[in-house]
């Protein structure tokens, strides 16, 4: 996919998300997780951010990001999870950050360490991931309300 298309898909995904997904507090623990993680990928890169988040969530929720074809498989599972509203943000930042690093046909990883491998050995795969993480921080703020 072009970087125009996966913006589109980014924007769709969350816009899914925030339509169909009941737990609101999930939806406000995502947004916060895209507004950070364009600064740490910048900061820190893409291989410590992904080992941050699966940290935060857990390798066996970011390995199901791998099963995902589409926005819609993302969101029918995302109803199904069982974690804390935490987790849950970063779960769903994994899965969306995955699918869309999928869709540059950079990453042709199946399993959560083979993506940190090629996060660690690839610097376009980086820059790719940062532009990727700054559409996902301008989607998350247009379709999910911050609630004060």
């Amino acid at each position: 996919m072009s970087s125009s298309e996966i913006a589109k898909e980014i924007f769709k995904c969350v816009e899914l998300l925030n339509e169909k997904l009941e737990r609101k507090d999930w939806l406000k623990s995502f947004r916060t997780r895209a507004r950070q993680m364009p600064e740490l990928i910048f900061t820190r890169g893409l291989g410590y951010t992904l080992a941050y988040i699966a940290s935060k969530s857990s390798a066996t929720y970011f390995e199901q990001a791998f099963m995902f074809s589409s926005c819609d498989d993302l969101v029918n599972r995302a109803s199904q999870l069982r974690v804390g509203d935490e987790e849950a943000g970063y779960t769903l930042y994994a899965w969306l950050l995955t699918l869309a690093l999928r869709g540059t046909g950079l990453v042709k990883a199946s399993r959560f360490s083979e993506l940190l491998a090629s996060a660690l050995e690839n610097p376009l795969l980086e820059s790719t991931a940062f532009s990727i993480a700054e559409w996902i921080k301008r989607a998350a703020e247009a379709y999910i309300e911050e609630r004060r």
